[in-house]
């Protein structure tokens, strides 16, 4: 059986564990420590007859594991690049700095979803910004709240569909 490797990739502070953990274990925790280096969870999903699985690679935000983030990145089958809708600066980041580190180490055929995170809160982000990114690089946007899980299940669904048509990996080799 394959797996299809699926990295969240963003700025410190977004919520991409929050999204790791409520996408693979329904669990948030309210106050949780900034990753260090990469951590792994898998989630099923059923399209048609087929079970995708997914490996989501969680990887931290801070600029010391950019460094690294590049050899992670290689031979994702998808890249969720998410940001924090109450921090316009975390848009800005991504396009700035994570988009162009995942822009050279991914494939024509990977596929880049833009996701703005915790809904649940005030908006302070812009949607003119939001939509320049959106008509800019052609993503294909979702908002969610790792919080209450609003959005979540349209990401992964909508993702289970498009790695559906894509032949997965058998193992995954890392050398850092």
């Amino acid at each position: 059986m394959g797996v299809y490797k699926v990295s969240l990739i963003g700025p410190t502070g977004v919520g991409k564990t929050s999204i790791q953990m409520k996408v693979a274990e329904n669990k948030f925790i309210e106050q949780i420590k900034s990753t260090v280096g990469v951590t792994f969870a898998r989630k099923e999903k059923k399209v048609g007859d087929k079970t995708i699985t997914m490996q989501i690679w969680d990887f931290g935000g801070q600029l010391r594991f950019q460094v690294i983030s590049d050899i992670l990145v290689k031979g994702s089958h998808a890249v969720l690049l998410i940001f924090d809708v109450t921090r316009p600066r975390t848009l800005s980041e991504l396009t700035t700095r994570w988009l162009k580190l995942v822009q050279e180490n991914i494939t024509p055929s990977t596929i880049l979803f833009l996701v703005g995170n915790k809904i649940d809160l005030p908006k302070k982000v812009e949607q003119k910004e939001i939509d320049d990114v959106i008509n800019k690089y052609g993503f294909k946007y979702f908002e969610t709240s790792a919080k209450t899980g609003q959005g979540l299940e349209n990401v992964f669904d909508e993702l289970a569909t498009r790695l559906s048509v894509i032949e997965p990996t058998k193992t995954y080799h890392i050398k850092i």
